[in-house]
């Protein structure tokens, strides 16, 4: 654990601090130590989470990863691959981790997980923020503007109400986000 920890960038003293929370996240999962480390750590920096007080960040991620796993139909392993494809493109639009882990266990509960729950968070983000095509043309159908579904301004569940106060129904999901994102985005309507 301390090895993955150091490899990430954690100082000797943010791994000892840092130690405590992902003890925890492994007892949570059924991990390995330095499993745990390498997920959560690989979840901080896909969030930009590596530059202010780690150890803090360490327990938020544990305590998400966790709460994800635990109320839904997925597990920390599958919520680490889930992450490693979703964490930077939400990041970079501001999405939230807690958020992110929220659209993932719902993707989940409805039998998409791991690599396949991240792909579609990062493509209905990706859809979402440039929507042109079909996103494009539904969007006009349902009266509204790409600026009224930008993951940059608005959260996915601010996203979602917006969508379903315009009459979207989970039918308009392939529509709005593509074929490979539209089973998971769906779910979420």
């Amino acid at each position: 654990a301390a090895t993955y920890l150091g490899q990430a960038g954690f100082k000797t003293n943010e791994v000892m601090s840092a130690l405590p929370d992902t003890l925890n996240l492994a007892a949570a999962g059924g991990l390995d130590l330095a499993r745990a480390a390498d997920i959560a750590s690989n979840v901080m920096s896909g969030f930009n989470l590596m530059g202010g007080d780690v150890a803090a960040e360490m327990s938020r991620v544990s305590d998400v990863l966790a709460a994800a796993a635990s109320s839904s139909n997925t597990d920390i392993n599958q919520l680490g691959d889930a992450m490693s494809y979703a964490a930077p493109v939400a990041s970079a639009y501001g999405i939230s981790l807690e958020e992110s882990a929220g659209a993932i266990a719902i993707f989940s509960n409805a039998g998409i997980q791991g690599s396949r729950a991240g792909m579609t968070l990062k493509n209905s983000i990706s859809q979402l923020a440039n929507p042109v095509g079909a996103t494009a043309k539904k969007l006009q159908e349902l009266g509204l503007s790409a600026a009224d579904v930008n993951p940059e301004v608005n959260s996915m569940a601010d996203i979602i109400e917006k969508l379903e106060g315009a009459g979207a129904k989970a039918t308009d999901a392939i529509s709005l986000v593509g074929a490979e994102a539209g089973p998971g985005f769906a779910a979420m309507l």
